[in-house]
């Protein structure tokens, strides 16, 4: 036969055939789709489709090769980084806007409350009302977007209504609307497997470093072309298109975008996840020994959270982004009085950023390419939080080993540049090391907590969200607590600082160890069988890892036999 056969007039599910316009019978969702001719192609190894879906399982297309969730999840994925815009486009303006309106720096502050007061209250009532049923998903995104929409136009608009208290009510709307971060972790807990998951979060996490990239830039380009276009409005303040009211409107305008395309894409993920599907087919239907985690199965949301098991990774995940963003406020301060980049020299400090925003976005790839290898995400969440340990422990040992002095002439004179690259290089390798447990601890908190809580899994990952977000909010206290003004004028490096975070680093990662085989292997490698079966089985496999091999041999050769049966009855040679 042809390595192409075309099916025409299929049979119903009882046997009888249907007429001109019914489709074929999809054995992925047992529904009939309309379309008179399908073709499927095979190619001669292993009955394996030749035509790949970009999440690289068959169970993601249709029977006519149309991808169901692909173009959703990018939708989604231009959601978050949106969300990162606005963020890098609106709070470095935000302090200017406020005294602007008549405002002080108490009313800055308390905006940035009010955001992260409003996310972490509306984050689990997110999570769950989608909880309640798969198909909330969708309204859940319009609520969020549309709140979104209207804190942009709110905040577009408070210029002209010259009351800071516009501004806080923006800013308490677009913490609201930034509660749809958790949603597309809960779509794509019922679309994708283990794998799949930590690559596609490695994805959503490098919107950060985008947007936090390009936004200013964005911001900047939009005022330079409006202060161009109209020369008076444009560079009034208080003008609907001033510079604190264009970044407004450009994240209004990108969000109802959003709001349309993510209705036009959308498609409905399955009732039930895929991993929980594929155990019920699995023969036998117990998991592989050693590779499921060992945690109870139907626990409640409270339980789950509280087991040691679960805990310690949304620890590394706190952990993480702890250590990471005290580091980064460290800087500033220490090469102010370290090295002597005082109020005139503070662009000296944007080469510090500048490298390690590359450094994170250079991470990103390589975890990216792990996680294309199905690398396995409990081993590289405890080699991240392992690393950023033990590269604090560099960063002590270098920052205390630079005399006080003036350093201002990094790539002029050989001395200063020598003491730039001992103050620099240690910084670096600690955030090297950081979206390896940022990204691969989400990883497998959902794949936990999808085993643990039967997929619905929206209430755990919001308050996982809520619990990472506690780090910007306690990092700063903790460094005005352990870090006097009077060690910091002296030039003195935040010794005291840097161990602390260093012990809860070492302590994370010896709990991880006794936690690791708890934890699971999450399955099987590609192309590998499970232990327990045998490698010709025709059975699904158990694991949520990687069943393509066995799961997507069988459907094929299905396919194939039930295509040779129809075109035979139907007289297609």
């Amino acid at each position: 036969l042809a390595q192409v056969l075309v099916l025409a007039v299929p049979e119903q599910a009882d046997g009888r055939r249907g007429p001109p316009g019914q489709g074929a019978a999809c054995p992925h969702c047992d529904s009939h789709h309309t379309r008179k001719l399908m073709p499927i192609a095979f190619e001669d190894e292993g009955n394996r489709p030749s035509r790949r879906p970009l999440l690289h399982k068959l169970r993601t297309v249709d029977l006519y090769g149309v991808n169901k969730y692909i173009r959703c999840m990018y939708v989604m994925w231009f959601v978050r980084l949106f969300d990162f815009l606005e963020m890098s486009m609106i709070v470095p303006s935000l302090q200017g806007l406020i005294e602007t309106l008549g405002g002080s720096v108490q009313e800055y502050y308390l905006c940035l409350s009010i955001f992260v007061a409003a996310l972490m209250v509306v984050r689990p009532l997110v999570g769950r009302y989608v909880d309640g049923h798969h198909s909330r998903l969708r309204s859940a995104y319009n609520m969020t977007l549309g709140t979104s929409v209207l804190s942009n136009i709110v905040y577009a608009m408070s210029p002209n209504w010259s009351q800071p208290a516009i501004v806080l009510v923006a800013r308490g709307f677009a913490g609201m609307g930034s509660a749809s971060e958790g949603l597309m972790f809960v779509y794509l807990n019922r679309v994708a497997l283990a794998g799949e998951r930590q690559e596609w979060v490695t994805k959503f996490a490098a919107t950060r470093s985008i947007g936090y990239f390009c936004g200013p830039m964005i911001a900047t380009g939009l005022s330079t072309a409006m202060a161009a276009a109209f020369p008076v409005a444009g560079q009034d303040p208080h003008a609907p298109i001033g510079p604190f009211a264009l970044p407004g409107w450009f994240l209004a305008a990108g969000n109802v975008v959003m709001l349309v395309l993510i209705n036009v894409t959308w498609q409905d993920p399955p009732e039930e996840s895929l991993v929980a599907r594929q155990l019920k087919k699995a023969n036998p239907p117990a998991p592989v020994a050693g590779q499921a985690p060992q945690l109870p199965q139907n626990m409640t949301v409270n339980s789950f959270l509280l087991h040691w098991v679960a805990f310690v990774v949304m620890l590394g995940n706190f952990a993480g982004s702890f250590i990471g963003l005290g580091l980064e406020q460290l800087v500033s301060p220490t090469t102010a009085h370290l090295l002597g980049w005082d109020d005139h020299h503070p662009h000296l400090n944007g080469y510090v950023f500048s490298a390690i925003g590359m450094v994170l976005f250079v991470s990103q790839l390589v975890v990216l390419q792990f996680a294309k290898q199905r690398m396995e995400d409990r081993f590289l969440f405890l080699f991240g939080v392992t690393g950023m340990s033990l590269s604090l422990c560099a960063v002590v040992v270098c920052w205390r080993s630079i005399a006080v002095g003036h350093y201002w002439d990094p790539f002029g004179n050989a001395g200063d540049r020598s003491v730039f690259l001992v103050f620099t290089l240690p910084v670096l390798l600690v955030f090297a090391f950081m979206p390896l447990c940022m990204n691969c601890s989400v990883a497998l908190f959902m794949r936990l907590a999808n085993h643990a809580l039967s997929g619905k899994i929206g209430v755990a990952q919001a308050v996982q969200l809520n619990f990472t977000s506690l780090a910007p909010l306690l990092a700063p206290l903790y460094e005005l607590w352990l870090y006097n003004a009077k060690d910091e004028k002296a030039g003195k490096p935040p010794t005291q600082c840097l161990m602390g975070m260093l012990v809860l680093g070492l302590m994370i990662t010896v709990v991880g160890f006794c936690a690791y085989d708890r934890w699971g292997s999450g399955g099987p490698k590609p192309g590998e069988a499970p232990k327990s079966q045998p490698a010709q089985g025709n059975a699904v496999a158990a694991s949520d890892e990687d069943p393509d091999r066995k799961s997507s041999d069988s459907i094929s050769h299905q396919a194939q036999q039930e295509a040779l049966r129809r075109a035979q009855n139907a007289g297609v040679s």
